[in-house]
């Protein structure tokens, strides 16, 4: 019903050809037209699919993290901390570009790899989706195996603070945006009734909801204490 009522928005694909071609991106030139009868020319990119992977483990205080990594990255010329992830490989699926990332970069392998969300990364000028796992039961295995130019650092990052702001090389990455999204869609913290706050866990125990608020409450204060000190 909704596409019969927008179906005066769509433009058909007349033409298409590559403009040039990279490791990683095709550069596309399309020409489409509207149901009105205009026409134009759209230059898009053509990447293979991306994938991440949101990985739950505990530091040596028994606090919840992320295993991340922090790394380089050329577009900003600075560093960024980012769930595993990358490109899908040809013959590939998702799901197995999950795992061979997140062993490749961490050394990690979960006993299940779930996907918990997908989404186009700009639907203005890109063409692929990046696919969102959630790693179930990950236990270190094995050393890391990166590509030659690949440099990156394992961290575990407690999720308190990933969810608090605290850590602005996350959140210059709209990637890992849209996986935190997912993640807190998963665990419970947005539902109808509205947000819950950031480190809940799903149980009915006062004494669990109780100890997760006072430490999200610690948590804002100290990031006030930032701001004002």
């Amino acid at each position: 019903m909704e596409d019969e009522r927008h179906t005066h928005l769509h433009w058909h694909e007349t033409s298409r050809r590559i403009l040039t071609s990279t490791p990683v991106f095709d550069l596309v030139e399309v020409e489409r037209q509207s149901a009105d009868g205009r026409s134009g020319r759209y230059a898009l990119v053509d990447s293979p699919d991306w994938i991440h992977v949101i990985c739950e483990v505990a530091n040596e205080e028994g606090e919840s993290c992320f295993l991340m990594v922090r790394q380089f990255r050329h577009g900003t010329a600075d560093l960024a901390l980012e769930f595993p992830g990358g490109i899908v490989d040809r013959g590939e699926s998702p799901e197995e570009a999950a795992w061979r990332e997140l062993r490749e970069e961490t050394g990690y392998r979960p006993d299940r790899m779930r996907r918990i969300g997908w989404t186009n990364p700009n639907p203005a000028i890109m063409m692929n989706s990046v696919h969102t796992f959630l790693a179930e039961h990950p236990r270190k295995v094995d050393s890391q195996a990166l590509d030659p130019n690949e440099i990156l650092d394992v961290e575990m990052v407690p999720i308190r603070t990933v969810l608090a702001r605290r850590h602005p090389h996350v959140h210059i990455h709209a990637v890992m945006i849209v996986g935190l999204y997912w993640y807190l869609l998963e665990r419970g913290y947005v539902r109808e009734e509205g947000m819950r706050a950031p480190g809940t866990v799903r149980s009915d125990s006062p004494e669990d909801h109780g100890k997760v608020l006072r430490d999200w409450s610690k948590t804002k204060k100290g990031d006030e204490r930032d701001k004002h000190g």
